[in-house]
């Protein structure tokens, strides 16, 4: 992870942020009297927000950790997913309620 001074990444703020969401790399941002920043891109930090909720859940986490460990050991089995038509027949696209809010689209 690199780092800068804040006066440079004032300085030269367009070229960092450009560099930050195409290298997925965060900078460090210092200052002389205050504590430091980290830039990090939209996208980077969206995806930490989804692993973390991910692994909120310690049923979750551990789901996830033999899933790693299968792929790792290579004892993973591919399988077949089925098309939403053959379980959901015309309702592709609408809106489904569960309560009185709807919940998801489909």
């Amino acid at each position: 992870m690199d780092t800068i001074s804040y006066t440079a990444a004032r300085s030269h703020l367009a070229k960092i942020m450009e560099r930050v969401c195409e290298d997925h790399s965060p900078v460090i941002i210092t200052r002389s009297k205050a504590a430091s920043v980290v830039m990090l891109s939209l996208e980077d930090y969206e995806a930490l927000q989804e692993t973390t909720y991910l692994l909120r859940s310690p049923n979750n986490a551990r789901r996830l950790t033999d899933a790693m460990a299968e792929l790792e050991q290579d004892s993973w089995q591919e399988k077949k997913l089925l098309e939403r038509s053959s379980f959901l027949p015309g309702v592709l696209g609408k809106t489904t309620c569960t309560s009185r809010k709807p919940t998801r689209k489909l």
